[in-house]
């Protein structure tokens, strides 16, 4: 048995999802400074069709939405998007993460896509 104590454990869980949090904000700060042509360019190495629109769309939803300079090379496949559209979430995360999505945070978009659609 070890005598670490409950605030030493509590004080490492709270640094760990401190440093998390921080690593995440780096994260976004360095995708947002991918343009749209790279972005275009990450997306369409997925190769079916619906995936792709599906990670379009999140990819501008997250970069995109509400931003001055918008990126119109997306916009084909986003406009695609159908909300009620038979989703394969395991192939949309996988092309999160292809296109540079961190694997916990395509993980989140994935609750994000699929908890929407179940309100819709």
């Amino acid at each position: 048995m070890s005598d670490v104590s409950a605030d030493l454990m509590r004080d490492r869980s709270n640094n760990a999802r401190e440093a998390s949090k921080n690593a995440d904000a780096a994260w976004k700060a360095a995708a947002s400074t991918v343009g749209g042509v790279e972005w275009r360019k990450r997306v369409n190495a997925t190769r079916d069709k619906r995936t792709r629109i599906h990670v379009a769309s999140i990819v501008w939803w997250d970069f995109c939405a509400g931003a001055e300079d918008t990126m119109t090379q997306l916009d084909a496949l986003r406009e695609q998007y159908t909300p009620n559209a038979t989703t394969d979430v395991d192939a949309i995360r996988a092309g999160l993460v292809a296109a540079g999505y961190p694997d916990h945070m395509a993980g989140e978009r994935i609750k994000t896509l699929t908890s929407t659609a179940a309100s819709e």
